[in-house]
């Protein structure tokens, strides 16, 4: 029976004044954990605890219900200054105990900040925590451990078949775009925009699209603070420069590098230049949704992420044009795209379907949690 609530800074020793950050320039590289707001973040030479602790994230955590923002650490490690480091007392609170609480409860109510949102000190502090005998503690640690065991053992199954199928997705593609190569600049004529001055952004008009919107095509998702031209400049710089047709693809070069998105028929939209390539179709034996396809393919992937050295650059008209693309006929272009439609709808659905049975898990340990807490209150 729980006898009564006291808030987390009474039962509990916070450590944040040993905790210290050390910038990415300045880690040496070791056999230590570096802990941050979620887990582990690199690994170092040296090490500030070596007893088991819990962590709680403190900035760039998540704080939902169901969400682990609390979790053990043990060994010899080192903390940055995103995680609180607790120590509850040992004849007070049990450690699993209170990581299972907090991850069972919604934390946003004591989180501040709008711009940053953190879970400071003071109000992880005033925290309410339902405290048990010591004994009735490791009772519902022991009952949750027991329960955790299959549900885990189910989880970690979906998750290999998520991965397992993702790798035979990768080695499909590849078989699909085996075949002869040609560089994409002999297949496009491939340039930009005119530039258009921020200036001239309007609140209403043709819509104007950054890099960042066309990922939001690519992936049907609503923009934010949408931005437009007037209908005067848009006639104007299509009837001199020329605006994106049907068949046409726009590239990513800055930002998420080399996502697409295909131009449909009736799009009416002009676009920032620079930060996305025009690729205008100029050889009648393309299927433009093929080319589109062989964008997402790991063999085009891994040449934009080469072509700049890391994830993070610019891909550049030049860098575009010497991108090597399969190339076979267009009648093979056809059916590739036929296989490709037929396996990722069925792709779809079963990834869909392991995504569904791991949130239901998930859910099932939040509510298994829940009901042993409501439970002993009761």
């Amino acid at each position: 029976m729980i006898e009564e609530t006291v808030n987390l800074g009474k039962v509990c020793e916070i450590l944040d004044t040993l905790r210290k950050p050390i910038t990415k320039k300045f880690r040496k590289q070791g056999q230590y954990p570096y802990y941050g707001a979620t887990g582990i973040v690199d690994y170092v030479n040296d090490y500030i605890f070596d007893e088991t602790l819990v962590l709680i994230g403190e900035d760039g955590a998540k704080w939902d219900k169901g969400d682990q923002t609390a979790f053990i650490v043990s060994g010899k490690y080192w903390v940055n200054n995103h995680a609180h480091v607790i120590r509850p007392f040992k004849d007070k609170l049990n450690q699993k105990f209170l990581v299972y609480y907090l991850n069972s409860i919604d934390l946003k109510p004591w989180v501040t900040g709008l711009t940053v949102p953190k879970l400071n000190q003071e109000k992880l502090k005033s925290i309410p925590i339902p405290l048990p005998s010591i004994e009735e503690q490791e009772n519902i640690v022991a009952k949750l451990d027991e329960a955790f065991i299959e549900i885990d053992k189910n989880i970690n199954n979906r998750k290999k078949n998520y991965d397992e199928f993702s790798l035979l997705k990768l080695s499909i593609l590849k078989k699909m775009f085996d075949g002869p190569k040609i560089e994409l600049g002999n297949l496009y004529e491939i340039t930009s925009s005119k530039r258009v001055f921020k200036s001239e952004w309007k609140e209403k008009g043709v819509p104007f699209y950054r890099a960042r919107e066309i990922v939001k095509l690519a992936n049907n998702k609503p923009f934010k603070n949408p931005i437009y031209i007037s209908e005067d400049m848009y006639d104007l710089y299509s009837k001199k420069y020329d605006a994106p047709k049907e068949g046409d693809i726009l590239i990513t070069g800055v930002g998420t590098l080399g996502i697409t998105y295909l131009v449909k028929k009736n799009d009416r939209f002009y676009f920032k230049d620079g930060n996305i390539i025009w690729l205008k179709k100029k050889d009648t034996n393309i299927n433009s949704n093929y080319i589109e396809s062989v964008f997402k393919s790991p063999f085009v992937r891994a040449q934009i992420t080469n072509s700049i050295g890391a994830t993070v650059g610019t891909l550049t008209i030049q860098k575009a044009k010497k991108l090597s693309i399969p190339y076979p006929s267009l009648e093979s272009q056809n059916k590739i795209m036929n296989k490709i439609d037929n396996f990722f709808s069925y792709a779809y659905d079963y990834e869909k379907n392991i995504l569904k049975n791991i949130n239901n898990y998930i859910t099932l340990k939040s509510s298994l949690v829940k009901n042993c807490f409501e439970s002993k209150s009761a």
